[in-house]
């Protein structure tokens, strides 16, 4: 994350730069989620999107909250290797997806 940014009294916690970072940086061709959204269209949508997300991070961090949707999630482990101990937590991933 890079340094807080402020304009008078609000201060950016989360900047443009690193939710832009943070989209480019997502796989392509997975699944999309449960409200049926794929990474490509966060990846290929106008850049103003990008901003409107960094308002909202900012200000869930700046209010303290969330709406409820963000709290209700569904977290699966994915099995990267299929060969070997499948118990070992180290070849397992997360994959989290909102109700």
């Amino acid at each position: 994350m890079n340094h807080p940014v402020s304009f008078g009294d609000y201060t950016l916690l989360i900047s443009l730069h690193d939710v832009t970072t943070a989209i480019m940086q997502q796989k392509k061709g997975t699944a999309c989620g449960l409200v049926g959204i794929h990474m490509e269209a966060f990846l290929y949508v106008c850049h103003r999107l990008y901003v409107a997300m960094s308002m909202l991070f900012n200000l869930c961090l700046k209010c303290g909250y969330l709406p409820e949707s963000f709290m209700h999630s569904t977290v699966s482990p994915i099995v990267k290797c299929s060969t070997g101990d499948l118990t070992d937590v180290k070849k397992l991933q997360s994959n989290c997806c909102l109700k």
